[in-house]
């Protein structure tokens, strides 16, 4: 599937799957001023910076966006995917947070807002266009996976 690459480069990008107590994953609605799927919801995350690792990018993404710390939520698990864009296959990876968190563990500092999704609310989302492309790719992947429901 052809979708952009992050930050209109050829970086790899690193995404954070957070989950609340109920088991519905953490969705950032993105304001109008991104160059990249505005006004839709997508993972938290952002293009991986020189030097740094996918936990590393992925962690500084964390606090910049939503002022969490992963030494208090580390991360359990990361899954790496390819994603072909006009730049050629772009390496994607999507950070697991995890312990669930709750509205008081977190504050958004990125985007219009966030919300708490089911994948069927997902699902629903894409349905209507507004789900970014790569958030659609990792729902199925970890749907696939049985790692959302």
């Amino acid at each position: 599937m052809n979708i952009y690459p992050f930050i209109h480069g050829q970086r790899a990008g690193a995404l954070v799957w957070v989950r609340n107590y109920e088991g519905k994953v953490l969705f950032q609605f993105r304001d109008s001023n991104p160059r990249i799927s505005p006004l839709q919801f997508s993972l938290w995350g952002g293009a991986i910076e020189e030097g740094e690792s996918p936990e590393l990018a992925a962690s500084r993404e964390l606090f910049e966006e939503l002022g969490m710390q992963t030494a208090i939520n580390p991360f359990s698990d990361m899954h790496k995917m390819m994603v072909t864009s006009q730049y050629g296959d772009v390496p994607s990876y999507l950070c697991e947070l995890s312990r669930p968190v709750s509205w008081s563990n977190f504050r958004v500092y990125e985007g219009a807002g966030a919300a708490f999704f089911t994948l069927s609310e997902v699902r629903a989302l894409e349905a209507t266009g507004i789900l970014a492309p790569i958030a659609s790719l990792w729902v199925e992947y970890m749907a696939s996976k049985q790692l959302f429901s």
